[in-house]
């Protein structure tokens, strides 16, 4: 019986559940796949690094990945992502500064920017916020919860 099937069951079978046919349709599709280079992943620690790699894999997203500051800066000048996965911590340009030079570029299309850190105080998300991150997740991340805001 394929996941269809079961979710069509499952609805049947607990009193006051009902999902409709959009809504299984939705739940048992695979996540889109992305056009190349539609993200990029600025982070600089190999167990992260794994991590990002495993699930964006897994989600069969294509993506490239660079590991400090400096070169992800030269990276959104030579194509711009989609969506950028984006460490605060970083050698040589560190995260914020990254997303404060990108907001001041005017050219290019606009770039969603998903601030990743350790940093989870008030404070530093508001800070994350003004350099001009779209949204704010803090480290170590829920891979189902990174996939729903890529």
């Amino acid at each position: 019986m394929g996941p269809t099937q079961l979710l069509r069951r499952a609805s049947g079978l607990v009193s006051g559940f009902a999902l409709s046919e959009t809504q299984i349709h939705l739940m048992t599709q695979q996540p889109p796949t992305q056009e190349p280079g539609d993200i990029l992943v600025v982070e600089d620690s190999n167990l992260y690094i794994s991590a990002f790699r495993k699930a964006l894999d897994a989600w069969k997203f294509k993506y490239s990945l660079v590991t400090d500051g400096a070169a992800g800066w030269a990276a959104l000048q030579q194509h711009h992502p989609r969506v950028l996965l984006l460490d605060w911590e970083l050698p040589g340009l560190d995260g914020l500064t990254v997303c404060r030079n990108l907001r001041a570029q005017t050219a290019g299309s606009y770039v969603y920017v998903i601030l990743l850190t350790t940093h989870s105080r008030l404070e530093d998300v508001m800070r994350g916020f003004e350099a001009g991150a779209d949204d704010y997740m803090t480290k170590p991340f829920e891979p189902a919860v990174l996939q729903a805001k890529i």
